[in-house]
């Protein structure tokens, strides 16, 4: 393919001076390098392309680029294979070992004309190998950088000559390492893609691209592979077989190009230039801006932006009908603009329609007005929705705050009004009205999520999605589940119906599924138990309440409860919880004494609302709050009462510093009683029933009330006479941290190892370590007895230490 045009340089003669010297060329081994090796910016694209191109040629010219060139591709060497004419022996040198000689200079098919891509292999490698098959006879020659021999130029020389029924050239080029490998693997493929060459790797047929339907249009819309091609500009000239970056700092393409930019996203423009209309360097890396280079990619500039300018009114136009054709009820406050994304992914447009319906739906601004698309928009609703022809046409009366095709904010009331619509209707005809719900994801409370139809108050959108389920909890719970776990789901808009369905049948569900069909709704089915009969003279006793002992701590701290009532009468008390049946509020002093609780109270039921607490309390039950606070009045006045208080606020001991013995024996108390005891057995408190229901009576009331809370008041009498018992009883009693400390070193060890009962309780047995605290006591008092008196400084701790 013609590269340069030398009438161009003939721009000028000169007339007189004396004789003209003509300059010429050094044969220096530097300058071969330089023509061969640093002449190309991308040594392994260029290698690639160049090869590959050559390849490609010799299938133009024999008229067979029907079959693919073969390329083999290991961690040892790259093979590039043609089936074209080979090259006869004796013209190997005058093509092969001639810089600048070229026989594609006067052919508008392939791809060259400088006389340098056969050589191209010396940008990466010293050395490779070239088989020529040419009639009947194979010749492999051996090509090298130089040595001696040629004072450093290249050389090649024939290797081996064999008898052959193929035709074709075959080049072989070492690859250095695994990682080389990959890199010539990606730019093979691009090099073959971008080209519109056939051919294979490995024996896998190559991705390709077909510019033939575009030649006649003289340009085509390219969508990236990945963020690493094509990055160089967004417009392309496509010349022979190579894409060249349309990047130079010519004002009108310039212009031209930063206009395209603004639409085209992930695409490509590619310009299809005219054999011998542009010029490329040396190099084929960019091409050569010439006069003639400029005019020709002006004018395909031209051509494609005012094509766009003409088709783009009308490409919006078929983006929103076509969009509108295929819509569903629930689907009108989708912005259009989402199907750039997903229309044109992967694909290659080359109809100028669908160009500038591609470029249209990512800057429908370009072509047309706000105005405008609503005008359209709305006539293609009223067309296809003839039941909400009132609700469009109050929306085209109402100024729109919009994106680019989606209907926003203030119509969002008439879009709910229509989008339920069908969801009514069905329901109407399952005679579900009043089980139809809305569950809103994006409600700020659990309780506000899912509720009837009629009392929804927003204005979003009621997607096709229905969910059927037995009660309300199951749907509910699904539904949180699903958009917690799917961010897709958590960004939509869409409102989900679910309809609550207490008794399923057969027929129900049958007329559910051939609705949902008619009307396109995604409908699904909760599994609904089966419903025992009782049998014979027998007969089923009802649950009328929820027990505390039913239930359960689930993950995360919370508390559930199954939604079977077990007990079928009302108790002695009740216990009030406030949330949903899995998320109950449960106080967090009450649930780990849940088997106290039983012993001294016998069964508990739930008041989880106003109405539980209300039927609570006219069958008879009492709140087991007040229960507490009046066992708690006719003990207050024992000693063993005033002990545990002591215990339970920590007052016993005053805390010393980090990992001091004051400060563990304090922990320790505060979680049990028994501490207490072995710390202080003068104190005389015994463990009978009295102190076990003394210190569960503490623990359980332990800041019970806020101040200003109704029975604030008889719970602070109730203290103030424990407090003044136990000033009275254990004013002798409770030590300093510095005494204790003294005192209780024999507990050093334990001290030490940085023990935290309130942290880990569940990982140490309390009756383990009171075992140990009383045979350190024990060794201890046996040490002090065996000890004689001596005059050191050491103390007691010092010589446990040692």
């Amino acid at each position: 393919m013609q590269v340069s045009n030398i009438k161009e340089l003939d721009t000028h003669a000169v007339i007189g001076g004396g004789k003209a010297e003509a300059f010429g060329m050094s044969e220096s081994a530097e300058f071969f390098t330089v023509l061969s090796d640093t002449l190309y910016r991308d040594k392994v694209r260029a290698v690639a392309r160049e090869v590959i191109c050559n390849a490609w040629d010799a299938h133009i010219i024999t008229d067979q680029t029907h079959l693919p060139i073969e390329i083999k591709l290991t961690n040892e060497e790259l093979v590039i294979k043609d089936f074209g004419p080979g090259i006869a022996p004796e013209r190997m040198r005058p093509i092969y070992c001639i810089y600048g000689a070229s026989t594609k200079v006067k052919s508008e098919k392939e791809t060259g004309g400088f006389g340098l891509g056969s050589k191209a292999p010396f940008a990466y490698s010293d050395h490779f190998s070239v088989t020529s098959a040419f009639e009947g006879l194979r010749t492999v020659y051996a090509v090298s950088r130089g040595g001696a021999e040629t004072d450093g130029k290249p050389d090649m020389r024939p290797m081996v000559q064999t008898p052959t029924k193929a035709t074709g050239i075959t080049v072989s080029i070492p690859i250095r390492n695994a990682t080389d490998r990959q890199n010539f693997e990606n730019h093979i493929k691009a090099v073959v893609r971008q080209g519109g060459i056939k051919a294979t790797l490995n024996g896998v047929l190559l991705d390709t691209i077909d510019y033939e339907p575009s030649r006649k249009l003289g340009y085509m819309l390219m969508h990236r592979q990945g963020y690493g091609e094509l990055n160089e500009s967004v417009v392309y000239v496509l010349y022979g077989t190579v894409l060249y970056p349309l990047t130079t700092t010519h004002a009108e393409i310039t212009k031209q190009t930063r206009h395209i930019a603004n639409y085209l996203g992930d695409n490509r423009v590619i310009l299809l230039a005219p054999a011998n209309s542009v010029g490329v360097t040396p190099s084929r890396e960019s091409l050569s801006y010439s006069d003639k280079t400029i005019e020709t990619c002006v004018r395909l500039l031209k051509a494609f932006t005012s094509s766009l300018k003409h088709d783009g009114e009308k490409a919006v136009r078929d983006n929103i009908k076509s969009r509108v054709k295929g819509v569903q009820r629930h689907q009108i406050n989708l912005s259009m603009t989402e199907e750039t994304v997903n229309a044109y992914v992967g694909s290659n447009v080359q109809d100028r329609k669908e160009i500038a319906r591609a470029i249209a739906l990512a800057q429908p601004n370009l072509f047309t007005t706000r105005d405008q698309r609503q005008r359209v928009l709305l006539a293609g609703l009223q067309k296809k929705f003839r039941d909400s022809r009132r609700t469009f046409r109050r929306m085209a009366a109402k100024p729109m705050v919009y994106s680019n095709y989606g209907l926003l904010r203030e119509h969002e009331t008439e879009i709910y009004r229509h989008t339920r619509r069908l969801v009514l209707r069905m329901a109407s005809k399952l005679n579900l009205l009043t089980d139809l719900m809305i569950y809103d994801h994006e409600a700020t409370y659990q309780r506000e999520k899912l509720g009837p139809m009629e009392e929804y108050r927003g204005s979003r959108p009621v997607g096709n999605q229905i969910v059927v389920s037995p009660t309300q909890r199951d749907a509910l719970k699904l539904l949180m589940n699903r958009y917690a776990n799917n961010s897709t789901l958590r960004h939509s808009k869409d409102l989900t119906t679910v309809f609550v369905v207490k008794k399923m049948t057969a027929e129900l569900r049958a007329k559910i599924e051939e609705l949902s069909k008619r009307f396109k709704f995604d409908t699904e089915f909760l599994p609904f138990p089966e419903r025992k009969k009782p049998k014979r003279g027998e007969k089923a006793e009802k649950g009328l309440f929820y027990s505390f002992f039913e239930v359960k701590q689930g993950a995360q701290g919370k508390f559930r409860i199954s939604e079977k009532k077990t007990l079928p009468k009302a108790p002695q008390f009740y216990m009030n919880v406030r949330g949903g049946l899995e998320n109950l509020d449960i106080d967090r002093h009450f649930w780990p004494f849940r088997e106290d609780f039983k012993k001294y109270f016998g069964e508990i039921a739930l008041a989880n609302n106003v109405k539980a607490e209300a039927k609570l309390k006219l069958m008879g039950a009492r709140d087991i709050e007040l229960a507490l606070v009046d066992e708690l009045k006719a003990i207050a006045g024992k000693r063993e009462v005033a002990f545990a208080y002591l215990c339970n606020k920590g007052e016993l001991i005053e805390s010393g510093h980090y990992r001091s013995v004051s400060t563990l024996a304090r922990s320790l108390i505060i979680e049990d009683m028994r501490f207490a005891q072995f710390f202080f057995p003068d104190a005389k408190i015994v463990t009978n029933e009295a102190t076990v229901k003394a210190e569960f009576l503490t623990n359980v009331m332990k800041d019970r009330y806020n101040y200003g809370t109704k029975r604030y008041r008889d719970y602070q009498t109730v203290w103030e006479e424990v407090r003044r018992i136990a000033k009275t009883e254990f004013k002798d009693t409770r030590l300093d941290a510095k005494t204790a400390d003294a005192r209780f070193s024999f507990l050093k060890v334990l001290a030490d190892g940085n023990y935290s009962p309130d942290l880990d309780r569940a990982v140490y047995d309390f009756d383990e370590i009171l075992a140990m605290m009383k045979w350190l006591k024990a060794r201890h008092e046996r040490k002090a007895k065996t000890v004689s008196p001596n005059n050191d400084n050491t103390t007691d701790a010092q010589k446990e230490a040692a």
